[in-house]
């Protein structure tokens, strides 16, 4: 499926997916602002994308790694035994994306998510992809993403 995300970019997922309701961006990431997200049922996979507001100093004094800190650290604060490798860099496509791999455990049901964290700029926002399955299918759960992220054009 085809999916548009804050009229700049598109992304391209498996038919299995669906567009998560405002309901459940709220109850997994605690707000719908600046918020869009998919989930797979069947794998237990979340995708996610937040981004910047256009005009927040923010966009103008930070970079793709700093984004991506305080997208961890909110992370640390908010999920249960969160642990996350250090930073890394990658190319993909034509977007340079800093970010991390973590894992955290589930409050309702203990089970163990594992996940991984990009961020990249995109005309005047920076955008952070998040994307999380649990560790059974996490192999498969990244090839996914890895596939998702490549697909992600401008428009």
């Amino acid at each position: 499926m085809n999916y548009e995300i804050n009229g700049e970019l598109t992304v391209v997922s498996p038919d299995t997916f669906s567009l998560m309701t405002n309901a459940d961006l709220k109850k997994f990431f605690g707000s719908t602002e600046n918020r869009w997200g998919i989930r797979d049922e069947k794998r237990h996979m979340i995708i996610s994308c937040g981004w910047t507001r256009q005009g927040d100093i923010l966009n103008y004094l930070s970079d793709e790694r700093s984004i991506a800190n305080g997208v961890r650290q909110r992370m640390k604060k908010n999920l249960t035994d969160f642990r996350a490798s250090g930073f890394f860099q990658e190319k993909r496509g034509i977007h340079k994306a800093k970010g991390f791999d973590f894992q955290f455990r589930a409050v309702n049901d203990g089970c163990i998510y594992s996940g991984k964290a990009l961020v990249i700029k995109h005309c005047k926002h920076f955008y952070g992809f998040i994307y999380y399955s649990s560790k059974e299918n996490y192999a498969e759960c990244a090839r996914i993403f890895e596939d998702l992220f490549l697909s992600l054009r401008g428009l």
